[in-house]
């Protein structure tokens, strides 16, 4: 465990580990004489139960103290078991009835070991935790681990628990809810505009979103976090909407008003700019303070503030240019392939 923990804070990902295993912690051991015991018709169980009694505890029965039930705990007195040498006073009745000195069973020494012994899958286990350097996913982290595990000695391996047990189970996911997400969006807008090239130009915007939040996410110098992810899936609904006002508005131009694809798209961003800069700019301001968040919890938020500030930002900035332009050509691709 030593070694393992030198390699791991060598490592660059790894900021330091720790663990509370320690297997130097002194006992008293002490060694049953078992075929002596046998001669001398001692049941092994007496001395276990003899040991119990004097140096831990033994439970007798209940008692009633007027109206308090209490236990009847059974052990010896402090003074009678303090010392090694107390177990010289300790006898245990035979199968004859005789009182056996515990001292003639017993072969008392000092030992090292581990002041407790956990188990994990009912394997004896030393729990290791680690803390990622910043600029470092914990999924870095863990590929290192991986990597790492490698050079145990035959007979050890590793495995995770808690939290991050639950992040390796839940890897790969956020692709496929990211994927959901946009895929129930663009078929609500396919119903909503009764066309399958139209809500295209929603979908094509959100790029510039993600793009904005990922220059947000590095500059900030942080991991893609399920903060982060959660923060992602606000940004596309938010970005949504704001492609929806242009969009809709310049479909109402061209198919109701007559206006040209041009005029209609150039008429949209008009038109809309101002309820588009103000519904942007509340949620970029509104998020702000989420970046400069301290004390407990700051960390989620500066990871939801910093995707949502960067992210609708960025595509605010740009989108107010790009999607008039997207509508425009994809609904000439679509005139022209009916």
């Amino acid at each position: 465990m030593g070694e393992f923990l030198g390699a791991m804070t060598q490592s660059r990902e790894i900021m330091f580990a720790f663990s509370s295993y320690t297997a130097d912690t002194p006992h008293i051991y002490l060694d049953i004489d078992r075929d002596k015991a046998e001669t001398l018709g001692v049941p092994i169980s007496g001395v276990f139960s003899a040991l119990q009694t004097y140096y831990g505890t033994a439970y007798v029965n209940d008692i009633n103290i007027g109206t308090q039930v209490n236990k009847v705990i059974l052990q010896s007195d402090w003074m009678y078991r303090n010392t090694i040498d107390s177990v010289n006073n300790v006898f245990v009745r035979s199968a004859s009835g005789a009182q056996v000195p515990l001292k003639s069973l017993l072969t008392i020494r000092k030992v090292l070991a581990p002041r407790s012994i956990t188990r994990y899958n009912l394997y004896p286990s030393a729990s290791i935790t680690a803390l990622m350097n910043p600029g470092f996913s914990t999924g870095q982290g863990m590929a290192r681990l991986a990597a790492l595990s490698s050079n145990l000695p035959e007979g050890y391996k590793y495995e995770l628990t808690g939290m991050t047990y639950q992040e390796q189970a839940a890897s790969g996911q956020v692709v496929m809810i990211i994927a959901i997400a946009l895929m129930f969006g663009y078929l609500f807008l396919v119903a909503q505009y009764e066309s399958w090239t139209v809500p295209m130009g929603v979908i094509l915007s959100l790029p510039v979103a993600l793009l904005g939040a990922m220059i947000g996410i590095i500059a900030m110098k942080l991991s893609i976090s399920i903060y982060v992810q959660l923060g992602l899936l606000l940004l596309v609904g938010l970005v949504a909407k704001n492609a929806i006002l242009i969009i809709e508005f310049a479909q109402e131009q061209h198919e109701v008003h007559g206006l040209s694809i041009l005029d209609a798209a150039a008429e949209a961003g008009r038109e809309r700019f101002r309820s588009v800069m103000m519904t942007a700019f509340t949620c970029v301001f509104g998020v702000l303070p989420m970046l400069f968040a301290s004390g407990a919890g700051a960390a989620s938020r500066k990871h939801v503030g910093t995707t949502m500030f960067f992210g609708m930002g960025v595509a605010t900035v740009f989108g107010i240019f790009i999607i008039p332009g997207i509508y425009a050509v994809l609904q000439k691709n679509r005139e022209r392939a009916k």
